[in-house]
Formats: C-alpha cells, structure tokens, sequence
C-alpha cells in the first residue's frame, strides 16, 4: 500500500479522527506500511501510539491540542482529563495564554511523565467526572477543574477559572431559559449551593499544596462576573482593599438604568473595557455613548474610573491611582439610587 493510500484509509478509519497504531493494525494495515506513511509524511503522529492523516492535523496550537487529547484518548479510553486539559476541553478560561504545554490526566500519584502530568486528588468519581459534551471524553467537572488550577496562582489569576466555573455552575443549577443569564446568576439559593459545593472541595483538600491560595480564591469568588477581565479585575480591586460589588444597577441622571461592573467602596463606578470596543465607526458610537453614561453617572454623584485588562494586569499602580483620583471626585452631597 503506498502512503497515500495509507493514509487514506487511516481517514476512513479513524472517521476524520486520530487512530491507535493497534487499531489500524487490527484493519490490516502493516506496521511497514505506517512507517513508510509517516516517513512520506501522509499521516502524522499527534500522541505516541496513534496516527492521523497529515492534512487533517490542524495548523493553529489550540485545536492541534484538541488532537493530541482525542489521541491520547484512543490509547487510553478511561483516561479522565483534569486541571489545564479539562478545562480546555470544557472551554473554561484560564490564567495561561494559547494551549496547554501537557496532557492532565487523574492518576494513582502526582507525576510528570514526558508530556503527561498525572494528578491525584481527592475526588467522587460520581459527583466530580462528567462527559464533555463535544468529545464524549471524561474530564473533572468545572469547579474541581477551576479548584485544581486555582491552587497554582494569586488571586486575580486564581479567579480566572474560578468564577467562570461558578458561574456556569449556577446557571447549571437554576436552567432557566427564560431568563436573561446576569439575572439567574443572582440566584441566592443557587450561589449559595455552589459555594458549599467549593467549601466542601477546600475542606477535602485542606492539606495538599496550594490550599491557602484556593481558600482565599473560594471566599472572595462570584459568580457576577462576565468576562476573564472582570474576574482578574475583582482579584486586583480586593487586593486593592477596596470595597467591591458586582453588577450593580443604578438610575442615572437620564433616568435609566446602568448596571456596573465594579461599585468600588459605595462611591465608584468600576469599568474594565477592551481597547478594540472603541475601533471602527461602532467603536466611536460606542465611545461617545460611555462618555455619555459617564456624565450621567457623575450628575448623580458617581465618578466612573475605566481601565483595560492589559492595565489591570501590567500596570496595577496606575489603576489603583486613576481609581483614588475618581474617589476624590466624589461630592460630599452625592445621593444615588439603586435599580430596582
């Protein structure tokens, strides 16, 4: 068979997907045949032990990734994906930038061998191991994924994935699909059954490395933010020491309703926006509309400080003092009303 025949049927095979050396073995493909394919360069191999037809390997890191895991898979079909894998396959936001540089696997032990790192900790294989809805593989469920990758940063970093997770836990809970999303979350019976739900994972992991970072992230964690900035945002305002709230609804001076990212000490409005927001004709309609809100707001006595993540992250004194000027703004006499 000629490598483009090789990998041909390596495609039909596999359906498009990575197959097991043993699996092409058992279709009576030869192990010759493989070699000479690989050598030709019609099929690839994404993990040890599994092929795939080279111009199905995708180009960009993130969804070679996602390939690396299915072949993996192929080899060890009871494998349970955790910590930076899970949450990639689960599309959980997390502190590192482009794909994951090893495959996280639940183990016996914790242990790096060659490009997978085995994790052990504790977990209920009925309550904490769900199927990913995309690949069918088994993977940590989001607050034991988010919990896991929480113990290796500070805080701002930590609630990246900690929030994300709270906060699809808690619409997971309500499932209302009648209701717009900042609504549900709200839900008090619903948070308040998440965070037993993250109390019970810090008291289960009480002494495994990293604990006071996941404790710390646990009891400042909300499920009200909307975006990684936002949660690194709320991480860097506490370490601040500021007072913080999240989505809160004030009427402005137009009488409508504004719902603010941070209410920051009772007098502050908090707004984390991305630069490409004000690019292009709508960028301007939309930076002329935030000029206006900001007027609005101030009319009533609430100064608005702005910052971008790449600020928040890379220039934290510069945000903390644009916030403290905003603070000096406020007038003594300012008197606003919550939405509501």
């Amino acid at each position: 068979m000629a490598p483009r025949d090789t990998a041909r049927a390596i495609t039909i095979l596999g359906s498009g997907q990575p197959v097991s050396i043993q699996q092409a073995l058992a279709a009576g493909i030869t192990r010759g045949q493989l070699r000479a394919a690989i050598a030709a360069g019609t099929i690839s191999v994404p993990h040890r032990g599994v092929v795939l037809t080279t111009s199905l390997t995708p180009d960009d890191p993130v969804s070679r990734y996602t390939t690396q895991v299915l072949g993996f898979a192929r080899t060890h079909p009871e494998a349970i994906f955790c910590s930076f894998t899970a949450a990639h396959l689960l599309q959980l936001p997390v502190p590192t930038l482009g794909a994951p540089k090893y495959l996280h696997v639940l183990g016996t032990r914790s242990r790096r061998t060659g490009e997978v790192w085995r994790h052990n900790f504790p977990h209920s294989p009925d309550r904490d191991v769900i199927a990913d809805a995309d690949t069918g593989l088994f993977v940590t469920h989001p607050l034991i994924t988010a919990s896991h990758i929480a113990t290796n940063y500070d805080l701002p970093r930590a609630l990246i994935a900690l929030e994300a997770a709270f906060r699809m836990a808690v619409l997971e809970f309500v499932d209302d699909p009648h209701e717009f999303d900042h609504v549900t979350v709200r839900s008090v019976g619903a948070q308040g059954r998440i965070q037993q739900i993250l109390q019970e994972i810090v008291d289960s992991w009480r002494h495994r490395a990293g604990i006071a970072k996941l404790i710390e992230a646990v009891s400042v964690a909300s499920p009200l933010s909307e975006s990684p900035a936002e949660s690194f945002s709320h991480g860097r305002l506490v370490r601040f020491g500021y007072t913080v709230e999240q989505q809160v609804e004030i009427c402005d001076a137009d009488g409508v309703h504004r719902r603010l990212d941070f209410l920051i000490d009772g007098c502050i409005a908090g707004e984390v926006d991305g630069l490409i927001k004000y690019e292009g004709d709508n960028g301007r309609r939309r930076l002329h509309a935030d000029k206006r809100r900001d007027a609005a707001l101030l009319a009533i006595g609430l100064p608005t400080a702005r910052w971008t993540p790449a600020e928040i992250r890379d220039s934290p004194h510069v945000v903390k003092k644009r916030i403290d000027t905003a603070i000096g703004r406020v007038p003594r006499t300012a008197v606003f009303h919550r939405a509501g």
